[in-house]
């Protein structure tokens, strides 16, 4: 019972370090997938892999040297220049015998933020809103595996080529099938057929293949064509309603220049005005002043 009770244990340890490390094995996958096609989509995938790496390795204090930097290329290839400066300035940060390389880099992939050696992360992990708001529709599922060409093979002697064709991904099940007769095919003729019908099945497959893709890269360019279309009109709206502020801001300027002019006209006239009775009051003032010393004088 004890020993039972051990090897349970054991097992689910070393399920939950597998787990642990499972965030590592989809970072290479990714990275080996970008490296095969350098598609938005794979990019994408691979900074958000990458993100996943920080933010489980610092949990787990298991950083490794050069993957702040790498996370850093990733953003500056998405266009993210500025929040990758920061994640170059937090590897230099981190790791100093780096600076140089780091320096380097930034040069290369953010070259306007390269004076800027003090921008850091707001935190520790990275920010998955900000990868968020990418939409990518060019990303590979999974790596196809490369085998070799055993056609001419299967016409002489197919069964002493061992294949397990149920777990050959690259296989079509009108291959599996063609491939299954040849083995059990008993007189040549019977191979060659076998073999022709594989060989047409795999070309049927290349076809479709080679449409699939012919077509994701018509979508591909549609949907490019369609967003710098709605870019343009976006800009084109914004700049209409640019210009319609423009002439409300002079049409308000000229109002408001009317307006001041009306007041200091109304200003005018009223001073205008009171120095008016002003000497009307001091021409009467004086009349009587020359009124009364007339009588005065007449008094006397």
């Amino acid at each position: 019972m004890r020993k039972i009770l051990f090897f349970v244990m054991v097992g689910t340890l070393l399920l939950t370090a597998c787990k642990e490390e499972n965030y590592l094995a989809n970072e290479s996958r990714s990275l080996m997938l970008y490296q095969k096609n350098g598609t938005d989509g794979n990019l994408l995938a691979l900074a958000k892999a990458q993100g996943e790496t920080i933010a489980r390795a610092k949990k787990s204090d298991k950083m490794q040297p050069g993957t702040y930097a790498d996370y850093a290329v990733s953003l500056a290839k998405l266009g993210l220049q500025e929040e990758a400066n920061k994640w170059f300035n937090k590897e230099r940060r981190v790791y100093p015998a780096s600076v140089k390389f780091v320096d380097a880099m930034k040069a290369k992939y953010v070259g306007g933020f390269a004076a800027d050696t003090v921008s850091l992360p707001a935190s520790n992990k990275p920010d998955e809103k900000l990868l968020a708001g990418f939409m990518f529709n060019d990303a590979d599922d999974s790596l196809e595996p490369v085998l070799p060409d055993v056609s001419d093979d299967f016409s002489d002697d197919p069964a002493a080529i061992e294949v397990e064709v149920r777990q050959n991904p690259e296989m079509t099940d009108r291959e599996v099938a063609a491939l299954e007769r040849s083995k059990q095919a008993k007189t040549e003729e019977e191979r060659a057929m076998s073999a022709e019908e594989r060989a047409k099945a795999k070309k049927q497959a290349a076809k479709e293949k080679e449409k699939a893709k012919k077509k994701a890269a018509k979508e591909k360019e549609k949907a490019k064509k369609q967003a710098a279309k709605e870019k343009e009109k976006a800009r084109k709206q914004a700049q209409k309603e640019k210009e319609l502020a423009r002439q409300q801001a002079a049409a308000e300027k000229a109002a408001a220049k009317e307006k001041a002019a009306k007041e200091r006209e109304a200003a005018r006239a009223q001073a205008a005005e009171e120095r008016q009775r002003q000497r009307e009051a001091a021409a009467l003032q004086r009349e009587r002043e020359r009124a009364e010393r007339t009588a005065n004088k007449n008094k006397n």
